[in-house]
């Protein structure tokens, strides 16, 4: 069983300190679009309808690439590519409105996020967009052409964006983990302005070519998938790496550990960090009727060996687990967690008894496999 270490309080205290923080940055994104509401001119002279901007920024948010950094995981999407068009091609209000009406129904729709990280992560498009095109204007000027200079500009205003959208993201995550993770927002911030600059590029030319020659933009779509489908095989095989590697150490551990124990509590180190959990926990059922016993391992590292298991709600689980055919997940947050990934290779799965095992270990969720 590999779980989620969260005490209840914490998670209650964590989640309430979330919800202020969206509500904070969603005032942030109302007020920026009231600020930036009667602003009738475009950048360049070229005009995109908003419709349009709008299903360019659906599409980007459904083309995602995932980064995993121990036991959090970052996305990464091409929204720079039509932020990029619409700060020179839309009016400032025209940007906004189709980034929220874009990305509110890939959300919904395609990510299937919950309400709250849904309203986060537009609240977060607002605010981010709304600095870019605040400091767009205040380094270009409307009829500029395309050059050097826009070309800095433009790049130090997604840069800007780009990073104060990562500052909130990882905000976010430390408010509902309530702990601040200095290793994961540095490498949040590089692969972020490595995926910012790679996307700005592939917007810039594309500005660039419809500033100078509208209908000659669509040559730019067969690149700019090429770059995309590179992203996805990247990770893909990234993670098929991963998982030989583990198949890989779990068998030399089999193979090379001669005691029971201590083989167990190599595996659970292994699952804990393949599944980037805090806790992993085994229960062996020894023959002829003796008791269960259970092998532990948590984030401070000293196993806890062959304790027999007496309590009744984990009796209880370990009794409807073993008929399972598949994993299982439980816990009082197994759907979505605020900020945690939905597990969709598992079935879902809570019954009291699970719950209250949980809680009695400290752990909020848990996915549990026969």
């Amino acid at each position: 069983m590999n779980g989620e270490s969260a005490p209840e309080t914490a998670a209650t205290s964590g989640v309430s300190s979330l919800r202020l923080f969206v509500g904070a940055l969603a005032a942030l994104g109302c007020g920026g679009l009231a600020l930036l509401w009667l602003e009738p001119a475009t950048v360049a002279s070229f005009h995109i309808p908003w419709p349009l901007l709008a299903f360019v920024f659906y599409l980007a948010e459904t083309c995602l690439v995932h980064l995993h950094f121990r036991r959090g995981a970052h996305s990464f999407s091409m929204s720079e590519v039509p932020l990029v068009l619409g700060l020179f091609f839309a009016t400032p209000r025209e940007l906004l409105i189709a980034q929220f009406a874009g990305s509110a129904v890939a959300l919904a729709v395609q990510r299937r996020q919950s309400m709250l990280k849904a309203a986060f992560n537009l609240a977060n498009f607002a605010t981010t967009s709304t600095v870019a095109v605040l400091l767009l204007r205040a380094l270009v000027a409307p009829g500029s052409h395309f050059g050097v200079t826009v070309w800095c500009a433009t790049g130090l205003a997604i840069a800007t964006s780009a990073l104060l959208g990562a500052l909130n993201v990882n905000t976010a995550i430390s408010l509902s983990e309530r702990r601040v993770q200095l290793g994961r927002i540095g490498f949040a911030f590089v692969m972020l302005l490595a995926s910012a600059f790679t996307n700005v590029s592939i917007g810039l030319v594309t500005a660039t070519v419809i500033d100078y020659r509208p209908s000659a933009a669509w040559l730019l779509a067969i690149p700019a998938a090429t770059v995309f489908v590179a992203y996805r095989a990247y990770i893909r095989e990234r993670e098929k790496h991963e998982i030989l590697e583990f198949l890989y150490a779990a068998n030399r551990i089999l193979t090379q550990t001669p005691e029971l124990e201590e083989a167990i509590v190599a595996l659970l180190e292994q699952a804990r960090s393949m599944f980037r959990t805090e806790t992993a926990e085994a229960i062996v059922a020894p023959p002829e009727s003796a008791p269960l016993l259970r092998i532990r391992i948590d984030s401070s590292g000293d196993p806890k060996v062959m304790e027999v298991v007496s309590e009744p709600a984990a009796l209880a689980m370990w009794e409807r687990i073993a008929t399972q055919t598949s994993p299982l997940v439980i816990g009082a947050r197994h759907k979505r967690g605020a900020f945690g990934p939905a597990h969709r290779s598992a079935s879902v799965s809570a019954t009291t008894e699970d719950a209250e095992y949980l809680a009695a270990q400290g752990l909020s969720n848990a996915m549990v496999a026969p």
